[in-house]
C-alpha cells in the first residue's frame, strides 16, 4: 500500500508573471544589443540581464515536489535542488490529517515555507495538504493535488492503527 504524487510548478498565473517579468527586464538589454550592432561596443551586463530571468524560468520548469507515503512513513523532497528525500516515520507522528489551508495567509505562499505559528509547509500549488503534528509538537504541512486519493489512503492507515487522525481533523470531510 503506497501513495505517490509528483507536483510541478506549472500554474498558468506563474508563467504569465514570469513572461511579463522577462519581457520587462529584457526590453532594455535587447535595445542594448541592437545598439551594439550600430556601435560595435558590447556590454556583458546585457547577457547577465537576459540570463537571470531565463535561469529562473528553467529552475522552476524542471523543479518538482515528490511525495511518497506508505505504512512506515512519509518521504518528500523538491527535485532539482539536489537534496535527498526527507523522511518522517509514523512512530514520530502524533497526528496526521488532510486539511484545507490558506497558503498565503498561513505560510506566505508556496514552496518551502516556514511560519512561527503554523510550522513548516512544503507545497507547490493548491490549498489542500496533509497536516502532520510530530510527537515533539512540530507541524509540517505537505501540499497535495490528490486530496481524495490521499484521504482514502490515510483512512486505511487510521483503520490499521498506523497513525492517529488527531483532534483537529474532526469533520474534515465537511470542509471541502
Amino acid at each position: 500500500m503506497q501513495f505517490k504524487e509528483v507536483q510541478n510548478f506549472r500554474q498558468g498565473w506563474l508563467w504569465a508573471l514570469l513572461l511579463v517579468s522577462f519581457i520587462s527586464t529584457s526590453a532594455s538589454p535587447l535595445i542594448e544589443l541592437m545598439d551594439y550592432k550600430k556601435t560595435g561596443v558590447f556590454h556583458w551586463q546585457v547577457l547577465l540581464l537576459l540570463a537571470i530571468p531565463l535561469s529562473v524560468f528553467f529552475i522552476l520548469w524542471f523543479m518538482r515536489m515528490e511525495t511518497e507515503i506508505d505504512d512506515t512513513g512519509i518521504r518528500y523532497r523538491f527535485v532539482f535542488l539536489g537534496n535527498k528525500p526527507n523522511q518522517l516515520l509514523w512512530q514520530d507522528v502524533a497526528a496526521a490529517y488532510v486539511r484545507r489551508y490558506n497558503p498565503i495567509v498561513e505560510y506566505g505562499g508556496w514552496g518551502l515555507r516556514y511560519s512561527i505559528k503554523n510550522g513548516k509547509a512544503i507545497n507547490v500549488s493548491g490549498d489542500k495538504g496533509l497536516q502532520l503534528v510530530t510527537k515533539a509538537n512540530k507541524k509540517i504541512l505537505i501540499g497535495t493535488n490528490k486530496k481524495d486519493e490521499l484521504m482514502a489512503f490515510m483512512d486505511e492507515l487510521y483503520k490499521k492503527g498506523v497513525v492517529s487522525r488527531g483532534e483537529d481533523a474532526s469533520n474534515i470531510k465537511d470542509r471541502y
